[in-house]
């Protein structure tokens, strides 16, 4: 298999990973973290559509010559060096705890794996700098013997427990190594000679041996009712009382052995054991939970001044305004503060007080108190609210990405591969080019997607008798209702408002509502005032404007399942989702990072599609999610009004 060329990769039926490398012949590695890898001669189902984890994998790997297979010290970790005309790949497979395979660029960076995960020492992540773990101890086969012997502690420690903490070494062949140099497993060592681990590194060297020189026989133990008990590459003296299988290679035996195991009641120990892992993450997910309901409340009360804040800003910014400039004119500070709370109690707001020295007056509106500036943008101030938010929410946030990926990895073990059935190409429209909907009631809906496709927008597919939108902030996109002809209701109206908002600066901002306002094409003009520039995608409006005032900010991620079309995904606002299909999450402005927000939709999308679409969804649906959400984080919303 060295020298071989990668052919092709699977992740078959059963949840195994295959390598298929071609050398002097077919070899087919199977992958199986953490329990076993070897070569098959068994013929695995193959899927039809291969999950993204396979599609990465044969990405970088397949062509690609593998230089080298080989152990990392005397771990359970097995490292595939290959190399590519991209350069030199690794592809780790960790035997131990759940397993795990993990592909590293030639950057030695983390391309993707098996299973993602934080650690203390280090993390399986995407584009993490790869690490091993820690060395869980000696190496018998590198290190100096006289290092071993150095490490070989006179205390009231039982000899096996040693071998095993310190070299690796489980039952059974510790147990065989102990047996063959006389040495009772329970011996304390204390009460062994200095000389035992020399004897120890010997007879494990031998029996190594005897699975590398002919002839190759490797066995399978059997109980008394002929279920599998065990394997070996040689035949182990402590099992000389079962009834055993001769095979002519290790990788036979193991093929056997598994393809037993699977039929008999003894692989109802895999079950148990998800059993038991379920029930250690519905545990670890009590402490999180409660761990988060301590954050939440000092987080939930920045938000919600935040929010307050939010609805009231016009209010607000008359209010600074007003101080502002009477401070500029020279009013005195005991007038300032007279006349600026009449104006806010006829506001509906309370003024507690004003600190001319900082620059900042503190106000009272619907139960929030509340520290704002007068010398900037009261935008800037509510946004502060909106980062202290943040920050308190963001390690809530992480504690929750926990949780998905707690349930991720249940879901892995009990069905890691999900056949995908062929899904009919849909031909691409001319509109994809933008960000897209139809409403409610049929209205196309567009939204420019930076500053080249909104000028596009506007110049080339704005006919007259559509509607044009916009948020009432600086960075936002134009968004246009193609009429055709006909009048929108106030329903369209609202959605093409909502989208306008969401995919301004305010969703980036963390903002849960804006004014949004619209105009006839008519009213955009591409000449500037006289001695300003207009920049590529921006338009100077002529006129008067319609508002649509505290606009909220919130879009649903959905899929639309056709017999005409096939699987489509579609962002827009949360009713014409709904109109639409069933298969939906709804998402707003938060602190979870897009990267992060991204696999939790796709996470929560499949999971409902499989309800309805049993074969599962093509690997490729998701690919344009990045450019359809919105700028900047967020988080998903449960419809029971609850944060997930």
């Amino acid at each position: 298999m060295k020298e071989g060329f990668i052919d092709n990769i699977y992740i078959v039926k059963e949840g195994f990973i295959l390598i298929r490398v071609r050398a002097s012949g077919r070899y087919d590695v199977l992958v199986d973290p953490p329990r076993r890898i070897h070569t098959t001669e068994i013929e695995y189902e193959k899927p039809r559509m291969p999950p993204s984890l396979c599609m990465m994998l044969r990405k970088h790997l397949v062509g690609g010559r593998v230089k080298d297979v080989s152990q990392h010290r005397f771990e359970r970790i097995i490292v595939f060096s290959i190399a590519t005309r991209r350069g030199d790949y690794k592809l780790y497979v960790e035997l131990f705890r759940e397993g795990n395979l993990i592909l590293v660029g030639p950057d030695g960076r983390i391309i993707c794996a098996l299973r993602r995960k934080r650690m203390k020492d280090r993390a399986i992540v995407h584009g993490a700098e790869f690490k091993l773990p820690p060395a869980v101890g000696l190496d018998p086969f590198s290190d100096p013997i006289d290092e071993i012997v150095e490490n070989f502690p006179s205390e009231d420690m039982p000899i096996a427990k040693w071998m095993a903490l310190k070299l690796g070494l489980p039952s059974p062949y510790s147990d065989e190594i102990l047996a063959r140099i006389g040495v009772e497993k329970d011996k304390m060592l204390k009460d062994l000679l200095r000389s035992t681990p020399i004897a120890i590194v010997e007879t494990l060297k031998s029996m190594v041996s005897l699975a590398g020189d002919p002839p190759f026989r490797s066995y399978i133990y059997l109980s008394g009712d002929g279920a599998p008990i065990d394997f070996s590459p040689f035949k182990l003296e402590i099992y000389g009382g079962l009834r055993c299988e001769e095979y002519p290679s290790f990788n036979a035996a193991l093929d056997s052995y598994f393809q037993q195991l699977a039929s008999s009641e003894g692989y109802g120990g895999v079950a148990e054991a998800r059993r038991k892992q379920a029930a250690t993450i519905l545990k670890s997910m009590r402490k999180i939970e409660s761990r988060i309901a301590r954050l939440e409340s000092k987080a939930s009360e920045y938000k919600r001044i935040a929010d307050t804040l939010s609805v009231h800003i016009d209010q607000l910014r008359a209010v600074a305004s007003f101080i502002l400039e009477s401070k500029k004119s020279g009013m005195g500070e005991e007038d300032i503060v007279g006349e600026a709370s009449v104006m806010a109690s006829n506001l509906g707001l309370k003024l507690v007080d004003i600190d001319f020295s900082s620059g900042l007056f503190r106000i009272e509106v619907d139960g929030c108190r509340a520290e704002l500036s007068f010398t900037r943008n009261v935008y800037e101030s509510i946004s502060r609210y909106y980062r202290m938010y943040k920050r308190r929410y963001g390690e809530i946030e992480n504690l929750r990405f926990k949780l998905e990926e707690l349930k991720n990895d249940l879901s892995k073990l009990e069905s890691r591969m999900v056949v995908y059935p062929q899904i009919k190409a849909r031909r691409e429209m001319w509109y994809e080019k933008f960000n897209f909907f139809n409403s409610s009631e049929g209205f196309l809906v567009l939204a420019g997607r930076d500053a080249s496709t909104n000028e596009l927008l506007i110049k080339r597919y704005t006919d007259p008798s559509d509607i044009v939108f916009h948020a009432d902030i600086h960075g936002a996109p134009f968004v246009v209702v193609k009429t055709e002809g006909r009048s929108p209701s106030q329903t369209t109206i609202m959605e093409a408002a909502i989208f306008a908002a969401s995919y301004s600066q305010a969703w980036k901002d963390g903002f849960s509502s804006m004014d949004v306002f619209y105009i006839s094409p008519s009213q955009l003009s591409k000449s500037p005032p006289p001695g300003q520039y207009l920049p590529k995608g921006a338009f100077r409006i002529i006129g008067s404007r319609n508002y649509v005032r505290s606009v909220p900010l919130e879009l649903a991620v959905g899929l639309i399942i056709s017999t005409d079309s096939g699987v489509e995904l579609i962002v827009a606002p949360v009713s014409a989702v709904k109109a639409r299909t069933d298969i939906y999450i709804k998402i707003t402005p938060g602190p979870i990072p897009k990267d992060r927000l991204i696999d939790l939709i796709k996470a929560r999308i499949a999971k409902k599609a499989r309800k309805v679409f049993e074969g599962g969804l093509p690997v490729n649906i998701f690919e344009d999610l990045r450019h359809r959400l919105p700028a900047g984080g967020g988080r998903i919303v449960d419809e029971r009004e609850n944060l997930c």
